[in-house]
């Protein structure tokens, strides 16, 4: 067996900094079930496998062909540490995150209607879009991945603030 990727070697050491399990997702049956069942055995307690692969704008994902984007296994430990991290987030600023958006095909994320980044990370699935009740918990999150940035710069964090929504 050939030795992991840097680039797992990153996702490894993700899972494991935000508390997880490294699992190995290529016994696990590739469906949302199986999915699921892959994070629950990572440590993934709060987020679930319908929340990351549902799409945000199932009518685009329908006219392309999708119900839902679940990617390769061999992408399943990006929204594992994605998920774990959404976790710490939502740990360390007592507030709910919702989550939207993992991975997308290239088409998807192109259309007009999903507004998504040309050379953005969701066609690799390195990309995780969080929505927050308010302002101040958006502000506390991104308080806390600066920090997180700054301790842990192997991360290699980007951030794409999108426009909020709020009531």
């Amino acid at each position: 067996m050939p030795p992991p990727s840097v680039e797992s070697d990153i996702y490894t050491r993700s899972i494991r900094e935000f508390g997880g399990n490294r699992v190995n997702p290529r016994p696990t049956r590739k469906t949302t079930a199986g999915f699921q069942s892959y994070l629950t055995d990572s440590g993934v307690k709060t987020v679930s496998a319908r929340q990351l692969i549902f799409p945000n704008h199932p009518d685009v994902a329908a006219r392309l062909g999708f119900h839902d984007f679940l990617p390769l296994r061999s992408w399943w430990p990006r929204g594992a540490a994605l998920a774990l991290l959404t976790q710490r987030i939502e740990a360390q600023t007592s507030s709910p995150v919702g989550v939207r958006n993992w991975w997308r095909l290239t088409a998807y994320n192109s259309d007009p209607a999903v507004g998504g980044a040309k050379a953005g990370d969701h066609p690799t699935a390195s990309s995780v879009d969080l929505d927050y009740r308010t302002i101040s918990e958006r502000m506390g999150a991104e308080l806390f991945l600066r920090a997180l940035e700054k301790r842990c710069p192997w991360l290699q964090l980007s951030f794409g603030l999108g426009a909020p929504d709020y009531a």
